[in-house]
């Protein structure tokens, strides 16, 4: 029985000092996951910014169109208007 007191007694030694081991290397396990996820926040973040941007870029293309054309409509309103002045009326 004195070695198994002795063997009981040298586990519960390195019990604590075990158990902090496996807690830190748990911890550092979560911190890590934590920081993957976070990465992968910041990659979402970017992604869904880049399609912002595209739609902003193609709704300003749009909005540039819808200008040209109402230009082209106000020069031949005012092409027709300096005929009506002129005179030129068929």
């Amino acid at each position: 029985m004195g070695e198994n007191d002795e063997s009981a007694e040298q586990q519960t030694e390195q019990s604590p000092l075990d158990l902090s081991i496996k807690l830190e290397l748990i911890a550092s396990v979560f911190s890590t996951i934590g920081e993957a996820l976070g990465i992968l926040a910041l990659l979402e973040a970017i992604e869904e910014e880049k399609i912002e941007d595209k739609q902003e870029q193609q709704e300003q293309k749009e909005l540039d169109q819808k200008l040209e054309r109402m230009q082209a409509q106000i020069d031949t309103l005012t092409n027709a208007l300096d005929e009506i002045k002129n005179g030129n009326i068929y």
